[in-house]
């Protein structure tokens, strides 16, 4: 799935990129980046089957688990 690929991808950057950043410009980058190509044409899109729900939501998982919103 591309757009699973593409997230966990920005998000990767965004924790190496922003790793001694506070938490809120942690959020301020997820919120601008990751999650509006998470969100792009999703009521078009609609994955309405749960491993795709599940698998979009993987990367937000990610975030909690890679502590992106904590600060070094």
């Amino acid at each position: 799935m591309n757009t699973v690929k593409k997230g966990n991808k920005l998000l990767a950057t965004i924790g190496r990129c922003l790793f001694t950043a506070s938490t809120e410009t942690k959020m301020i980058a997820f919120n601008t980046v990751v999650r509006p190509v998470l969100e792009y044409a999703s009521q078009v899109w609609s994955p309405y089957i749960k491993i795709l729900i599940d698998k979009v939501e993987t990367v937000l998982r990610w975030a909690v688990k890679w502590r992106v919103f904590q600060s070094a």
